[in-house]
């Protein structure tokens, strides 16, 4: 997941740009640029903003602890 403030003053917006260009280039999906927002996102995007990233995050701890993904183990 890739957030970035396009006002932010301790990342500049064209880092914020390359990052976001690299993590499209290599196939991330989930990408938000706030471009009037500083590095943190108050409301009213605060909401957008925690509903992306907590669907993020249950979908990593999805994959990590689903338990048909652990295998067996061999005695």
């Amino acid at each position: 997941m890739v957030v970035h403030g396009g006002m932010d003053y301790r990342i500049a917006y064209t880092q914020g740009m390359t990052l976001i260009n690299a993590a499209k280039l290599r196939g991330y999906q989930q990408i938000s640029l706030f471009p009037n927002e500083n590095h943190w996102v108050p409301n009213p995007n605060s909401v957008l903003w925690q509903r992306e990233f907590f669907g993020w995050l249950a979908s990593g701890l999805n994959r990590i602890l689903n338990p048909s993904d652990i295998p067996e183990l061999e005695d």
